[in-house]
């Protein structure tokens, strides 16, 4: 082998390549090849120089044993005169102009890690920092480019002679891990009270915890990305205290369950379902619950039939769920809307008036970043949320990327989430959240400059929403490059577009609670032909007026005022007595007489609101605490029953050639069944049924050849809705577009605005 002639190339490699193991991985192949040469993290990639008599097979041998977590996107290779080094060695990061290596999300635990924490021979034995190159934190503590200990925060723990020999042996599985860290050098945890005394240290921290939790209290927990909020699940007075203080009415709660096996006892799990609660981007996972499971369900959750649930993705939830109770609420660390609490004193400062301890620790977080949350539709992930575990991330827009501009999507007002797109790629930043208030508003700014920088993203033009308004709008014009506003369902099907590479046009049906129509009209059940450099209007849900603008999104009462004053006029009074006495006579009085005036009461077509009048027509839900509850419950209860009652519906043109989806009769007749007393349930898998069936005839009658289907917008959230939709466009013979990889409400804004700028 030594007499044959010593060759040499240099390879470029991008994709997810930093923090993952991957070039311990690169120095073990070489090592296993008796090639010499160098591999280094630079800002923009990871190079490798090798040569040696088998430099040809590198690349083949390490492809096929790349680390779990590593993504190979692009690999240049070069030929090079061999430079006779004796080895191979893993040389000092070099910095450059582009920061653009893709930093991975952070992983959960894994099993080797989990194995060594719970043996008692092990030096980190029930250390809640445990890490390797295969887990641990990684993008929530960059700090900056390229991945490299000293650019994180970690850089302040000094490691220990023991850690030490670990990360520079490349036979360990810690081998240049940047988070590494033992009881000796590295973060550990503390107990503090509301007030912030010091309680306790180290383990008795986490047993004064798990104690606290087990009688009934509430204690805030420092993660990998901000403050939890957690309580015992199966106590009932503690999830309601914690609803209390925290002030969440009603909205859905997320909890923590020790291990799998607990949660078979509480929800019914697919395959799918399993493999996405333990895999390595541990996300909230919606499942159905199942009848009998001993959990406070009522005061968790008493709009769904299912439960958002998740396993322990770092050594800390590991320890606290084996002393505290198996199943945890663990709901985000803030108030209302306001960004995640991150470091100790700040939560004090923010949740003291919420929790009774606080478990934290000394690793600081960089960036907040949120709990995923992922629902199967059509047996395949979807989010509903996208961050921790999936986030930051890069798509490749394929040819559809080619020429396209640097361009910044602010995203949406509700469920934030901005999106880059630069040399073909789409850069999509984890979910920001509401825009609510000015602490959530500097969040998206620092968020959005964050990844500007670890990326060197520069962005040449920046796009929002077409509302004047938006908190977003004014972000977006605060950024100092030229703005574009872009029609909000426009952007939701460009990001069906840029999700899916899709370089034609698009039927899209746009179905959601608002977007400011070209019109000035508020919008929400649309179909758009078109793609992103345009769209024409082809259809949309029968307007009806908006009373009281968007209280009618909170009282859904209006909404059926609304439709019944349109049908029967002033006998609207006679038409449901029993909802008018719930909400008061002399109000519904006011809302008729303002829709007769004209008063603050828009045209919309939004499907959100047909759902807010159905449900307040079939007695599900006369209002909503938090948007989408009307539509949350009205399809839990639709999915009830299999049975179904035949609804009319109409479609006809309107004088500009456009198609007009009528389901006012169909409402009608709902609201007569009900009061002749048919079930609730019956009625609402019925009006699924008829809104699917004239979604797809009206698809049928405006599909033009060789044209795909697109589903976005937040009432595609909703499972049986979807699947009938699908199944039936399917069925005959149409290409479906739906979302998988960013969320089908206005998460996806941003990525839809980013394409509509780039390509302008």
């Amino acid at each position: 082998m030594d007499d044959l002639p010593r060759i040499a190339f240099k390879f470029t490699v991008r994709g997810v390549v930093q923090g993952v193991g991957f070039r311990p991985t690169v120095k073990r192949v070489a090592d296993g090849l008796s090639l010499a040469g160098w591999v280094r993290n630079t800002g923009t990639a990871v190079e490798i120089w090798v040569e040696g008599a088998q430099a040809g097979s590198f690349l083949p041998a390490l492809q096929t044993s790349l680390p779990p977590h590593a993504r190979l996107e692009l690999v240049d290779v070069a030929p090079v005169d061999p430079q006779n080094y004796a080895e191979f060695a893993i040389l000092q990061s070099a910095d450059d102009a582009g920061a653009r290596a893709l930093i991975p999300p952070d992983i959960a635990t894994c099993p080797d890690c989990l194995a060594e924490m719970t043996d008692s021979h092990d030096r980190r034995f029930h250390y809640p920092f445990i890490n390797c190159t295969n887990c641990g934190p990684r993008y929530t503590i960059v700090e900056r480019v390229p991945y490299d200990r000293a650019n994180t925060s970690m850089s302040g723990f000094a490691l220990c002679p023991d850690c030490a020999r670990e990360y520079g042996d490349p036979t360990d599985r810690r081998y240049h891990a940047e988070p590494i860290a033992c009881p000796v050098c590295g973060p550990h945890i503390t107990l503090f009270d509301s007030q912030g005394k010091l309680v306790a240290k180290k383990a008795e921290a986490l047993t004064g915890a798990a104690r606290a939790l087990t009688s009934g209290k509430i204690v805030a927990i420092k993660g990998l990305g901000g403050f939890h909020l957690a309580c015992d699940a199966a106590n009932d007075e503690a999830v309601k205290t914690l609803r209390e203080r925290k002030g969440r009415e009603a909205k859905p709660l997320a909890v923590m369950v020790a291990l799998l096996e607990v949660a078979e006892r509480l929800v019914n799990l697919s395959e799918q379902e399993r493999e996405l609660l333990t895999s390595a981007s541990a996300p909230i996972v919606l499942a159905a619950i199942k009848p009998g499971a001993k959990l406070a369900f009522a005061a968790i959750n008493s709009d769904t039939d299912r439960l958002g649930l998740m396993l322990p993705y770092t050594p800390l939830h590991h320890l606290l769920l084996q002393e505290s109770p198996p199943v945890l609420v663990m709901t985000s660390g803030n108030l209302a809307d306001e960004p995640l609490a991150t470091n100790g004193a700040e939560a004090i400062q923010r949740l003291g008036k919420i929790a009774d301890l606080f478990l934290g620790h000394n690793r600081p977080i960089v960036t907040p970043c949120d709990d995923s949350v992922v629902q199967l539709i059509e047996g395949e992930p979807a989010f509903l949320r996208r961050s921790r575990g999936f986030s930051p991330a890069r798509l490749n827009l394929g040819e559809l990327g080619a020429g396209l501009k640097p361009c910044l999507g602010i995203g949406a007002d509700l469920k934030n989430a901005p999106a880059f797109i630069q040399e073909g790629k789409a850069f999509l930043v984890p979910h920001v959240g509401d825009l609510d208030n000015f602490a959530s508003e500097e969040h998206c700014m620092r968020l959005i400059k964050h990844i500007e920088s670890l990326f060197a993203l520069k962005p040449e033009l920046v796009c929002h929403d077409l509302h004047p308004d938006f908190a977003s709008t004014r972000i977006a014009q605060s950024l100092g490059i030229p703005t574009l506003a872009v029609q909000h369902h426009h952007a939701h099907l460009a990001a069906l577009l840029a999700e899916h590479k899709h370089q034609g046009r698009l039927l899209a049906l746009t179905l959601d609670g608002f977007g400011l129509g070209d019109d000035n009209t508020a919008w929400g059940g649309e179909m758009l032909l078109g793609d992103a450099s345009g769209f024409e209007r082809v259809g949309y849900l029968r307007q009806l007026p908006l009373p009281g603008g968007d209280a009618a999104s909170k009282q859904g009462w209006r909404m059926a005022l609304s439709l019944l004053r349109e049908l029967h006029g002033d006998g609207w009074r006679d038409c449901m007595p029993e909802l008018w006495e719930q909400v008061g006579m002399e109000k519904a009085e006011a809302v008729a007489q303002m829709i007769a005036a004209g008063i603050n009461s828009p045209l919309t077509s939004s499907a959100g609101r047909l759902f807010d009048a159905v449900a307040a027509i079939l007695g599900i839900a006369e209002q909503s605490a938090y948007e989408g509850q009307a539509a949350m419950r009205l399809e839990a209860v639709a999915q009830r029953t299999h049975e179904e009652r035949e609804l009319p519906f109409s479609v006809a043109e309107d004088d500009k050639g456009r198609l007009v989806i009528d389901l006012w009769e169909a409402l009608d007749e709902m609201r007569c069944a009900r009061q002749s007393g048919i079930k609730p349930a019956v009625l609402a898998r019925s009006f699924h049924r008829v809104l699917a069936k004239a979604l797809c005839y009206a698809v049928e009658l405006r599909l033009p050849p060789n044209t795909a289907v697109g589903l976005s917008g937040g009432v595609w959230n909703n499972q049986l809705l979807t699947g009938l939709v699908v199944d039936r466009l399917r069925w005959l013979g149409m290409e479906v577009l739906v979302h998988r990889e960013v969320p089908p409400g206005d998460g996806c804004i941003g990525l839809g605005q980013a394409l509509v700028g780039a390509m302008g």
